[in-house]
């Protein structure tokens, strides 16, 4: 079908050839005229059905003004139907006539007085009239309308002719330099930028110069040059009067304005604005190098609220805190423009709008179906999706009905899932395919800061190798989005709809929510790292942090890149020199305290030979005094000396009684020493003698009264000890004791007396 339609007398036949070669000089290439053997009604056909057919499907009705035209029940008819259609209507006065009532309130293009000017009113009025690429779906999809989907992007006309004023205003009186519009994930502020905004600026060359869309992903500096490249080819600027795009690679803060100089010193151009067009601003908030020096280009004439740069970008509403926290964003004026949920109206011209355009029959009751089902959470994409998949499955007929609809797709809640599933079951993949196709989905998904699944794009040649014909696929059903970033192959989410409509993805993601933040805090890290010229400082991965992360490398479902492994790899050797060093501390930390442990103890042994040294000193003083010098004071002394210094308890009580009675009690009368031989002594029944028992079972007796000599005693090993039947004299063979207040050495008899 046609974008205009050109509505004439037969009588007018060569004026309206005269429009329609000028229509082509302009760039409209989609009219209809009736006549015409490549762009009228073909042989055979209907003509009335025909008209009325493309009256249904143009965009705008260009009525050629003249005396035949007005007296014509035809052109009655075809503005008629126009009106009653909601059609833009341009009354173009070809010759002196009196316009009908319904042309009167319109604002006529006079082309009778001067041709010239006239011809330049209508031109700016079609402006925003676009041609529709027929080799292009009249749904796009889940993806986001382009520049080239002007024609068939529908709903948000109130939002474009506000964004336009407030351009226009901003362009004419100063102000803020950036218009953000904000919109949560799947509000259309992608599309209503890219095909509502965009084709109407470029379609005005004289008053804006547009730059974009820039994408700035992960790479926004190298982004910028590319856009800047482009912007500069369409606007027609020679090579030799570019300036040098060295400076947006130096990151100079004057890159902008000379560029803007450049332009305006170009032919047509004196007046242009500079736009820059950044879609989905939030990739720009990081601390990445590039992010940096892209903001060192941008600050200064988002800063100067007369330079003739304007910013256009769109962010996710959920990212405007984060924007006002940012140290390069948030001191920056900015006039935001909510982007709300299509209405009733807004969704049906979506559904109603290209089909009209594409020549496609609605079945009575599918759009108020569909409008009715859009009462959910990523209305706008689901329904964008359905309604491509529609046209695919139902529409080579020319009718879209509501059977195909409800039980083809499974609604506007099941189109999604169910296609993904399909595609899942047509592969028949196997069980090393699904691990790997799971690892790449997982590739494609990040984390935000609320915790919300976010898509992001990666290279396709870092995803699992065993997943490529799978993705392959999913990019075949449109619900994955294969491109390029400066020559290398990418892969990314159609819309982020998908993470919460497919079910098993989402069960996977649920699942692996921990394991994916710590897949994106160390990709931050690493890529930080890797960007700063790897330091030191930049290794923040330590202890439980990195077990975690070190434990991605064993999951099947995460794939690290090089950079991430090298970093890994980094903090792995400065962990263990770590736990190095804490070993060699602990371990010098240890020989100290085992080193002053044993000086200790060998204090403590040497105080107890010393304090048992002075015992015995005491001791012996103590004896000599009582026994020797008849002394019991100071043996008194010595003795309460010992019960203070010694260490064995039962010597102590014995020096403490020997001390407290030092005058009476036993006294030594004697020692005989018979060496070890003494095995057993008792004594005999009357007390006097000694019977003794030697080693080689042999014994004597031997009576000390008597003072014999000492027998002699073959050697023995057993201890023995008794004492007289009176308790006064006793004998032991045993090593050194302490009885009785005596110290008796081995194989010693002594004799106690009073």
């Amino acid at each position: 079908m046609s974008t205009l339609f050109i509505s004439h007398s037969s009588h007018d036949a060569s004026a309206a050839r005269e429009m329609a070669a000028w229509l082509q000089q302009q760039g409209h290439h989609s009219f209809f005229l009736d006549f015409d053997p490549e762009l009228g009604i073909p042989p055979g056909r209907d003509w009335e059905a025909e008209l009325y057919r493309h009256l249904r499907a143009c965009q705008a009705l260009i009525v050629l003004c003249s005396e035949s035209a007005m007296a014509s029940c035809w052109c009655l008819a075809e503005l008629s139907h126009a009106r009653a259609l909601g059609k833009r209507i341009f009354p173009v006065r070809i010759a002196p006539c009196t316009l009908r009532p319904q042309l009167a309130e319109l604002q006529v293009i006079d082309l009778t007085r001067e041709p010239g000017l006239g011809y330049e009113r209508l031109g700016r009025e079609l402006t925003s009239v676009f041609d529709w690429d027929r080799s292009r779906p009249p749904y796009p999809g889940l993806m986001a309308f382009q520049e080239v989907d002007a024609a068939i992007f529908f709903g948000r006309d109130a939002e474009i002719q506000q964004s336009m004023d407030r351009l226009h205003q901003l362009r004419d009186f100063g102000g803020p330099r950036l218009l953000l519009f904000l919109g949560a994930s799947g509000s259309g502020k992608s599309s209503l930028v890219r095909a509502g905004l965009m084709p109407r600026l470029r379609a005005v060359p004289d008053a804006w110069t547009v730059i974009g869309p820039i994408r700035p992903r992960d790479r926004p500096l190298d982004e910028l040059a590319v856009q800047v490249e482009r912007g500069l080819a369409a606007a027609g600027v020679d090579v030799g009067t570019r300036p040098p795009l060295a400076t947006l690679a130096e990151a100079d803060p004057g890159a902008l304005s000379e560029l803007q100089q450049a332009l305006r010193r170009h032919p047509g151009r004196a007046h242009s604005t500079l736009v820059l067009v950044i879609d989905q601003l939030e990739e720009l908030l990081s601390s990445s190098a590039q992010a940096e020096q892209f903001m060192r280009i941008v600050r200064p004439v988002l800063q100067d609220t007369s330079a003739p740069v304007l910013c256009i970008a769109t962010l996710r509403s959920d990212f405007l805190g984060a924007l006002q926290e940012h140290p390069a964003w948030r001191d920056l004026s900015l006039v935001p423009v909510t982007v709300e949920p299509l209405s009733v109206e807004g969704f049906s011209a979506v559904i109603e709008g290209p089909a009209e355009l594409a020549g496609l029959e609605l079945e009575p009751g599918l759009v108020r179906a569909m409008v009715a089902d859009t009462a959910t959470q990523d209305a706008l994409p689901l329904l964008a999706f359905t309604l491509r998949e529609l046209w695919e499955t139902g529409g080579a007929d020319g009718r879209l009905t509501l059977a195909e609809y409800r039980d083809r797709l499974g609604g506007l809640h099941g189109s999604v899932a169910k296609a993904a599933e399909a595609v899942l079951a047509a592969a028949a993949p196997s069980r090393e395919q699904r691990r790997a196709l799971r690892a790449a989905l997982f590739d494609l998904v990040r984390l935000d800061e609320e915790g919300r699944f976010t898509r992001q794009v990666v290279p396709w040649e870092t995803l699992p190798a065993a997943s490529h014909s799978l993705l392959e696929r999913f990019v075949q059903a449109r619900l994955l989005i294969a491109g390029s970033d400066h020559g290398v192959r990418t892969l990314e989410v159609a819309h982020e709809a998908l993470f919460r409509v497919w079910r098993r993805l989402n069960r996977w993601l649920e699942a692996n929510r921990g394991a994916l933040r710590t897949r994106d805090a160390l990709r931050r890290a690493a890529s930080e790292w890797e960007a700063a010229g790897r330091p030191g400082e930049l290794l923040v991965h330590r202890g439980s942090r990195l077990d975690g992360a070190l434990a991605l490398t064993t999951a099947a479902s995460f794939a690290l890149d090089d950079t991430e492994t090298r970093y890994l790899q980094a903090c792995r050797r400065r962990e263990r020199l770590k736990r190095g060093w804490i070993t060699a501390a602990w371990a010098s930390l240890l020989s100290a305290v085992v080193g002053l442990t044993w000086l200790a103890w060998s204090l403590h042994q040497q105080e107890r030979v010393t304090r048992q040294g002075l015992a015995d000193l005491h001791w012996a003083n103590a004896v000599s005094a009582r026994d020797r010098d008849a002394r019991p004071l100071k043996a008194s002394h010595h003795f309460m000396q010992v019960a203070e210094l010694a260490l064995d308890p039962q010597r102590a009580a014995s020096a403490y009684w020997a001390g407290t009675w030092p005058g009476g009690g036993l006294r030594l009368a004697g020692a005989a020493d018979l060496g070890p031989a003494l095995m057993m002594a008792d004594f005999e029944a009357g007390g006097g003698a000694l019977r003794l028992w030697s080693g080689d079972g042999t014994r004597q007796a031997w009576s000390w009264d008597d003072a014999a000599a000492m027998p002699a005693l073959s050697a023995g090993r057993h201890w023995i000890q008794t004492f007289s039947p009176g308790g006064e004299r006793w004998a032991d063979s045993t090593g050194r004791r302490n009885i009785s207040n005596l110290e008796v050495l081995h194989g010693t008899i002594t004799r106690l007396g009073r």
